[in-house]
């Protein structure tokens, strides 16, 4: 199901001209894992860093809209579609808390480290 709204978000980016965009951003979406901060892909793409994140603010509006859509076709009401996106977005919650905690009980964690991981949650 995950995979399905990203499917359909990459078509809609590609559609309109921004698969590289898509392709930079769509790591900070929920489940997924990014090592490069906000300011690291404002350069890349050409953008300042609060365009960059008010890109990532609505892609992850928009990806929430989109996975909502494909749950809601997989069960009979918007309360079992509610139940659902909740249960999902608590697992990718625990998921990327895990990963804090193994980053973070890593020797690697540095100011650097920190302010990108920051950045994620």
């Amino acid at each position: 199901m995950l995979c399905g709204a990203l499917d359909l978000l990459q078509q809609k980016y590609n559609s309109e001209g921004n698969a590289a965009l898509f392709a930079e951003l769509k790591t900070f979406l929920p489940g997924e894992q990014s090592n490069r901060s906000y300011a690291e892909v404002a350069a890349a793409l050409g953008k300042s860093e609060p365009a960059v994140k008010m890109a990532v603010s609505r892609l992850r509006q928009e990806y929430g809209r989109v996975l909502y859509s494909e749950i809601k076709r997989t069960v009979t009401s918007s309360k079992e579609a509610d139940e659902e996106l909740r249960y999902l977005m608590s697992v990718l919650a625990d998921t990327m808390a895990s990963r804090w905690n193994r980053l973070s009980a890593s020797s690697m964690l540095t100011p650097a480290a920190w302010s990108r991981s920051s950045e994620m949650l």
